[in-house]
């Protein structure tokens, strides 16, 4: 599992270095970074020219990601949540404010429904709902705190804001502006019993029923600034225009969003994330340090769904580049249910010609391919293959294997062997443990 883990990771999945891995190949603390082989001339076609160049790309990923990267903003957080909680300060007032904000949010009597039951020994059961209409809005919750000397000061203000001091005195804010247009959605509703009572075999309940909308507005930034530097941002926006109703419906209504994180010279764009019925259902990404794109990848799919359920989508695409030298690409002809389907009915096959036959059905379907330094010539494909556990009951099972030009093939275990990408692990290893050394004194 965790060569296949590593395996992942040189193919772009920056995620590994949450990671923590069971057999350290050393502590190698002290050591130097590794240095990768050179990368290979293009074109990238046999096994060790690939691996040489996802050697190149993973190191250089696990560089620009480097802990040391985030220690300002990671410092400042941990002193702010030390300093300023409920160990240090109270927050009666904040409590306080929030009973306010929630007292004075529109509140609309709906009506009401009675429901009753006579049982055949002289027993009624009546049961009472009075409905209300709570709509919540960001304008409802606006205002300036200040922490001094143990408290929490409050002033009216337009927007929502918190001032506080670091380490060495200098002012921060945090502060949430919502902007734009609104949209008046429907979350949930609340129900709450609060009263009953017993007369002559007959018992009646009663209860309120909060029916609890929000007001979703066009824009919501959340900026935090220390000594009047932006050192975070991050910025949510939300098109509804679209959706003709208080609540989403999935069989008609289109919608998008956008959001950004900013922080120490990277940024997270989710540059489109958009919905329509049937069709042009898709979301990208992209991570970037400066003005360098470390990691960016598309999904897109037409998703055949109702408000209660997933029927399946087709035309399924996913595309991923890792720093401009590796690409993944690829897509899933028909109905994702369908190449489902198909994988289950090979694992229920009782004979290898059925179970060899439903894997073929599937790669049928399937079309992933890895591509180096944005070429448009493929250097591999992946693909599923039926392998036999000898020692289980002759038991069959499919791995995913990297095939090349000339057929000739690597189970992911092979393929990322620990020997070739030693260097890509050890990597990996003192990444995961700088992430725990650098957030090892902050209080969750």
């Amino acid at each position: 599992m965790k060569k296949f883990i590593y395996s992942l990771f040189a193919l772009a999945l920056p995620m590994a270095m949450f990671i923590s891995c069971e057999e350290p190949i050393d502590d190698g603390k002290n050591d130097p970074a590794p240095e990768p082989d050179p990368v290979p001339a293009l074109p990238v076609e046999t096994p060790e020219e690939q691996k040489k160049a996802l050697e190149r790309t993973a190191l250089d990923f696990v560089d620009a990601i480097a802990a040391e990267n985030f220690e300002d903003v990671v410092g400042l957080a941990e002193y702010l949540a030390q300093e300023y909680s409920e160990d240090n300060y109270d927050y009666d007032r904040l409590e306080d404010w929030a009973d306010d904000c929630y007292e004075a949010l529109t509140r609309t009597f709906e009506g009401t429904e009675t429901n009753k039951e006579v049982y055949d020994w002289g027993y009624t059961w009546i049961s009472t709902t009075n409905y209300y209409r709570v709509v919540c809005a960001a304008s409802n919750f606006t205002g300036k705190f200040e922490a001094k000397n143990g408290q929490w000061k409050y002033s009216e203000a337009d927007d929502l804001s918190f001032h506080v001091k670091d380490e060495q005195g200098k002012p921060c804010v945090l502060r949430l502006i919502a902007s734009g247009n609104t949209k008046t959605m429907f979350i949930g509703g609340d129900e709450e019993y609060y009263s009953s009572s017993y007369t002559d075999g007959v018992d009646s309940t009663f209860y309120e029923m909060s029916n609890v909308y929000i007001e979703v507005p066009e824009v919501i930034t959340v900026t935090l600034q220390q000594d009047g530097d932006e050192i975070a941002k991050v910025v949510l926006t939300a098109d509804l225009s679209s959706v003709q109703g208080e609540e989403f419906d999935l069989t008609k209504d289109k919608f998008n969003f956008t959001a950004t994180l900013e922080f120490s010279g990277y940024a997270v764009n989710v540059e489109n994330m958009k919905y329509a019925p049937e069709r042009g259902t898709s979301v990208a990404m992209n991570f970037m340090k400066g003005n360098k794109s470390l990691l960016s990848a598309k999904v897109s799919a037409d998703l055949d769904v109702s408000n209660e359920e997933f029927y399946g989508s087709e035309n399924n695409r996913v595309e991923v580049d890792v720093m401009g030298s590796v690409q993944l690409k690829g897509d899933l002809s028909g109905d994702v249910v369908d190449a489902y389907d198909e994988l289950e009915t090979a694992f229920e096959a009782d004979s290898e010609r059925l179970f060899k036959k439903q894997v073929e059905k599937v790669n049928s379907l399937m079309n992933l391919k890895l591509y180096f330094y944005n070429s448009e010539t493929p250097s591999a494909k992946f693909e599923l293959r039926p392998f036999v556990d000898d020692e289980y009951d002759d038991e069959w099972y499919v791995e995913p294997v990297i095939v090349f030009d000339d057929e000739t093939s690597y189970s992911l275990e092979q393929y990322f062997n620990e020997e070739d990408f030693r260097k890509i692990i050890k990597a990996v290893e003192r990444l995961a443990e700088d992430y725990e050394y650098l957030f090892e004194d902050f209080d969750y």
